[in-house]
C-alpha cells in the first residue's frame, strides 16, 4: 500500500471508531482506532505523526474501559510523537487521574493550562485534582505541630534499634511500646464493608454477587464455569480498583464532612422557605407541568381517534395555563392551542382556528426554540390559505421559512407560498420560491415533493407566457410522476404539453394552480399522492411536510 492508501484506511477506521465511540460501544470503537494506528505503523512504529490523534482517542476508551495504564501509555506515545501536542497533554493529565496520581495529573493539567490558557478542560482538571488531594490529606489548619510532649516512646525505639543491631538483628524496632500499643492495628470487617458500601454506593450490589459467583462450588466443574469465574474475578478487581480510586478522589470523612454540610444547608433553605411563603399550599411548578403533559397526551389520543370536540375542551384546559411564567408549561400550553387550532380547521371554523394559532404564535416566538416558531407560523399560514386570505398567508409563510431547518419542511412551505403568489397573480416571486421548493426537495430526496414543485414551476413558466420553458419542465414532472407510477398526472401532464404545443402563437389564460384540464386529470389523486408521500396516510402533519388539512399537534 502507498501513503495514500494507508492514509485513507486510517481515516476510515478513525471515522467508524468515532461512531462507535458517540454510541457508548467503547470495545469496538477501540478495535477501530487500533486498526487505524496499525494501518499508519511498520513493525509496531508510526509511521506518520496522524496518529497521534488517534492515539488519544484509543486513550480515552482505554479510561471509559478502566484500563488505565493503556490509556496513560497511549497519551505518553503521542507525547512522544509531538511534545508539544495539548490534547496529549490532557490524555496523559485524565490517565494519571484516573489512575490516582492526582499530583502529576495536576502537574500536566497545569502544563496544559500554560500552553492553552482558553482551554476549559484545564481549568477544570486543575480544580478536581486540587479537590483530591485536599480530601486525600485532609485539612491542614487543623493541624497544629509543636516541640512539646513526652519522647520517652521515640528514645525507646532508638534504644531498640541499637540493641538489634548489635546482636545481629533486623535492626527492626519491636511491634509493641512500653504501653502496649500495637504498631498497626487490624481494622474491623465490620468497618471496611461499611465504607466499602458508601464508596461503591449501587454497584456494591454486583460486587456481592460477584463474590457469591466466586465461592460457588458448582462451577469448578467444567470450562464453562471456569470461564464464569474468570469473568467473575476480572468484574472484581475493575470494582476493587475503582473503589481505592473513590477512597483516595474523596475519602470517608470528606463525604460524611460534605453530606453534613449539604444537610444543613437544605436545613436552612427549608426553614427561610417556611418564614417567605404562605401557609396555603399551592401546587409547585413541576405539579403543573405534569398535569399539564398528562392532558397534552389525552389531547393527543381524541385528536387520533378523531374526537375533535373533546380535544378541544382538553386543550382549553391547557390553555387556561397561559399566564404561567414557567417556560415548560407555557411551552406546552402553545402546543395545546396548535392542536386546538388543527381541530377548528376540521371543523372549517377557519376564524376560530386562526385565533388559535395566533396565540400559538404569541407564545412561540417568545421561545428559543426554532422549531416551535416553524411549527406556529406554518399552520397560521395554512389556516389563512385555507380561509383563501393568499396574502396573509403568504406573509405567515415568509416568515416561517426564517425558522425551517429540515429540507423536507422547506419544500412543503415554498410550494405553499408558491401557490399564494399565483393566486395573487405575482408570478415572478411564485417561479423564484418554485425553484426553492425544487432544490429543498432534492435535499430531501423526496420524490413526491419534487413533482409537485416541478408542476408549480411549469404553471407559473406558462402564466409568464414562457412556453418552451414550461413545456421542459412538465417533460421532467411527467417522468418523475412516471417512475412514480402515478398515471393520471402523468396524463395530465401530457395534455397540458400538448396544449403547449399547439398553442405555439397565443399565451394561456389558465388560473390557478393549472388548467382546467390539468386539474380535471389531477384532483383527488394529487391529494392522495401528497399522503403517500408523507408515509402516514391518516395523519396530516405541517412539520412533516404534507400539504394536507390537519396541524402537527
Amino acid at each position: 500500500m502507498d501513503a495514500e492508501q494507508n492514509l485513507a484506511t486510517y481515516n476510515k477506521f478513525v471515522a467508524e471508531g468515532q461512531n462507535f465511540e458517540q454510541s457508548l460501544m467503547y470495545p469496538q470503537a477501540l478495535d477501530c482506532y487500533t486498526n487505524a494506528i496499525d494501518a499508519l505503523s511498520v513493525a509496531g512504529v508510526l509511521q506518520d505523526e496522524t496518529a497521534k490523534m488517534c492515539l488519544c482517542l484509543r486513550s480515552k476508551c482505554y479510561l471509559k474501559l478502566g484500563d488505565h495504564e493503556n490509556a496513560l501509555k497511549d497519551a505518553e506515545s503521542a507525547l512522544d510523537v509531538d511534545k508539544e501536542f495539548i490534547k496529549g497533554f490532557y490524555a496523559k493529565a485524565e490517565a494519571l487521574y484516573q489512575k490516582g496520581d492526582f499530583e502529576n495529573s495536576l502537574v500536566f493539567f497545569q502544563r496544559g493550562h500554560e500552553m492553552r490558557p482558553d482551554m476549559k478542560d484545564f481549568s477544570l482538571g486543575k480544580q478536581k485534582a486540587r479537590e483530591a488531594i485536599d480530601n486525600a490529606i485532609g485539612d491542614t489548619k487543623k493541624c497544629h505541630l509543636t516541640v512539646e510532649g513526652d519522647l520517652e516512646i521515640y528514645f525507646e525505639g532508638l534504644e531498640e534499634t541499637k540493641k538489634g543491631k548489635g546482636k545481629g538483628g533486623s535492626g527492626q524496632p519491636s511491634k509493641k511500646t512500653k504501653r502496649g500499643r500495637s504498631a498497626k492495628k487490624n481494622v474491623p470487617k465490620e468497618k471496611s464493608i461499611k465504607s466499602m458500601k458508601q464508596l461503591l454506593g449501587e454497584l456494591y450490589t454486583d460486587r456481592a454477587y460477584l463474590e457469591e459467583l466466586m465461592n460457588d462450588k458448582s462451577l469448578n466443574l467444567g470450562e464453562a464455569g471456569q470461564d464464569i469465574k474468570s469473568l467473575a474475578h476480572e468484574g472484581l478487581q475493575y470494582l476493587d480498583k475503582r473503589t481505592e480510586f473513590w477512597r483516595q478522589q474523596k475519602p470517608i470523612y470528606a463525604r460524611v464532612n460534605e453530606r453534613k454540610q449539604k444537610k444543613a444547608e437544605r436545613n436552612h433553605r427549608s426553614t427561610q422557605h417556611l418564614k417567605e411563603t404562605k401557609k396555603v399550599r399551592t401546587l409547585s411548578d413541576s405539579e403543573v407541568l405534569n398535569k399539564i403533559m398528562h392532558l397534552i397526551a389525552t389531547a393527543t389520543q381524541q385528536f387520533n381517534k378523531e374526537e375533535f370536540g373533546a380535544c378541544i375542551s382538553t386543550c382549553d384546559e391547557v390553555c387556561a395555563h397561559m399566564e404561567s411564567d414557567n417556560e415548560d408549561v407555557r411551552s406546552a400550553v402553545a402546543v395545546a392551542f396548535s392542536m386546538k387550532g388543527s381541530c377548528l380547521m376540521v371543523k372549517e371554523d377557519y376564524g376560530s382556528a386562526e385565533l388559535a394559532f395566533l396565540e400559538d404564535v404569541k407564545l412561540s416566538t417568545t421561545q428559543e426554540d426554532a422549531t416551535a416558531k416553524y411549527r406556529s407560523l406554518a399552520n397560521l399560514g395554512r389556516c389563512r390559505s385555507s380561509a383563501g386570505a393568499f396574502k396573509e398567508a403568504g406573509e405567515a409563510f415568509k416568515e416561517a421559512s426564517v425558522h425551517v431547518s429540515d429540507p423536507l419542511q422547506a419544500a412543503w412551505l415554498y410550494h405553499e407560498l408558491g401557490r399564494c403568489y399565483v393566486e395573487l397573480g405575482e408570478y415572478e416571486r411564485a417561479l423564484d420560491v418554485a425553484e426553492k421548493a425544487i432544490d429543498e426537495s432534492n435535499l430531501a430526496d423526496n420524490r413526491n415533493w419534487l413533482l409537485y414543485a416541478n408542476i408549480l414551476k411549469a404553471q407559473v413558466q406558462k402564466k409568464l407566457g414562457d412556453r418552451t420553458d414550461a413545456v421542459e419542465t412538465y417533460t421532467t414532472a411527467g417522468t418523475i410522476a412516471g417512475s412514480l407510477y402515478k398515471r393520471s398526472v402523468r396524463a395530465a401532464i401530457e395534455n397540458e404539453k400538448d396544449d403547449l404545443r399547439r398553442d405555439s402563437i397565443a399565451v394561456s389564460n389558465g388560473n390557478g394552480y393549472g388548467d382546467e384540464d390539468f386539474e380535471a386529470g389531477e384532483g383527488e389523486e394529487n391529494e392522495e399522492d401528497a399522503r403517500e408521500g408523507s408515509g402516514d396516510e391518516g395523519t396530516n402533519d405541517v412539520e412533516n411536510g404534507e400539504d394536507l388539512e390537519e396541524d402537527q399537534s
